[in-house]
């Protein structure tokens, strides 16, 4: 059993990940709710989906960078989510 005297600094440590995964779950849900208002193929949706979560990962940098530019293109097809979502959004980075 854990000492009463460790586990203040053990809580605060874990504290810190936990919101940030609570905020990058929050950034995925709140992308794909308008994902779905914009990408009206379901196919190309699901692979929308698929392709962020493999290429942004837990970087909420790229999330933000997408969401922004998200409304001034098309993704009607695969290949304008590849060329967008991936290439576009991970060259630029800062």
């Amino acid at each position: 059993m854990a000492d009463p005297v460790f586990l203040p600094p053990i809580m605060s440590t874990m504290l810190q990940p936990f919101i940030y995964f609570i905020a990058l779950y929050s950034k995925y849900e709140n992308l794909f709710i308008h994902l779905g208002f914009f990408i009206k193929d379901q196919e190309v949706l699901c692979y929308a989906k698929t392709k962020m979560i493999l290429s942004f990962n837990v970087r909420l940098k790229y999330f933000d960078r997408f969401s922004k530019y998200m409304l001034k293109l098309p993704l009607d097809t695969t290949d304008q989510v590849l060329l967008f979502a991936i290439k576009h959004i991970k060259t630029n980075s800062n």
